[in-house]
């Protein structure tokens, strides 16, 4: 187990599986495994959206971001995001997911790494912008300020070979 989300009800506990690639639904009240959801390669990072509907799930081995159906416990949409997404942070109002990545894109040899930030329509389930994070390799964890006019995620910036982290 990696990622873990709980629903907004507090019922159930959603948890990602990566040798198994999918997410496991316990029931809190039994604290029971009632569902495994097969999900894509690698799951990492798993949150749901503020009503409760839809379950995002991270694939880190297939760079892609899984929409979950709850009602239904099936995959709705695969959506393309950067290399290697990791972690997963809502707006205030619920209507963005911002998707950390903890590899850069593919470039030319020999120009600086590029990492990417997907942004995520929740509504529209549809990536609605990708924002390059110019000289950065890996990326962690995301988080969105309070009044969402800040996204802040942890990366690694190369400088002569030794990665030092920073906030971008």
């Amino acid at each position: 187990p990696l990622g873990l989300a709980l629903s907004p009800d507090e019922r159930r506990l959603y948890v990602t599986q990566r040798a198994d690639n999918d997410v496991a639904v316990v029931d809190l009240d039994s604290m029971a495994v009632v569902a495994r959801i097969p999900v894509g390669d690698d799951p990492h990072q798993v949150l749901t959206d503020p009503q409760g509907r839809f379950l995002f799930v991270a694939e880190m081995g297939i760079n892609t971001l899984s929409v979950i159906d709850l009602a239904g416990l099936g995959q709705t949409r695969r959506l393309r995001t950067g290399m290697a997404p990791f972690g997963l942070a809502l707006s205030p109002d619920g209507s963005l997911l911002y998707v950390s990545h903890q590899l850069s894109n593919p470039g030319p040899c020999r120009t600086p790494p590029v990492l990417e930030l997907t942004v995520v329509d929740v509504n529209r389930q549809s990536v609605s912008q990708r924002r390059d994070l110019h000289n950065t390799v890996i990326g962690q964890g995301v988080a969105v300020t309070p009044d969402g006019r800040f996204v802040a995620t942890a990366v690694e910036v190369p400088r002569n070979l030794i990665p030092e982290t920073q906030v971008y």
